[in-house]
C-alpha cells in the first residue's frame, strides 16, 4: 500500500480504491492542482458521505494516469458518486460496486 493511503474506513478494512482525472476541457491534460470534493451516495437506502481525504496519486501501472483518489470501503451495492471542482459538477449514477472475487 501507498504511504498515506487509507488501510481502514469506517472501522473497516478497505476493499475499493477511487480515483478522480480531473482534465482541462480545452487541452485534455491532467489537472492536479484543484482538489475535488466527493460524495457517495447509496441508491438503495439513500444514506450519502463525504470523501475526506483524497491524495494526489502519480500514473500507475493499472492504466491510470495522475488522478486524486485514496482507499475506502463500500458494501456491495449501487451508488451515485458526486464530483465537485471548483463551479463544475459531475454526477455519476448506477455505479455497481462488487466485493473482489465475487463472480463479477
Amino acid at each position: 500500500a501507498m504511504s498515506g493511503m487509507l488501510s481502514m474506513d469506517q472501522g473497516k478494512p478497505v476493499n475499493q480504491h477511487l480515483g478522480v482525472l480531473i482534465e482541462d476541457k480545452r487541452s485534455g491534460t491532467a489537472v492536479m492542482n484543484i482538489f475535488p470534493k466527493v460524495k457517495i451516495s447509496d441508491e438503495k437506502s439513500g444514506t450519502s458521505r463525504g470523501l475526506g481525504i483524497l491524495r494526489c496519486m502519480p500514473p500507475n501501472d493499472h492504466g491510470a494516469g495522475p488522478h486524486f483518489g485514496n482507499n475506502l470501503y463500500l458494501p456491495d451495492g449501487t451508488y451515485t458518486v458526486t464530483v465537485t471542482v471548483g463551479k463544475e459538477t459531475a454526477v455519476f449514477r448506477g455505479v455497481v460496486v462488487k466485493a473482489a472475487g465475487s463472480g463479477m
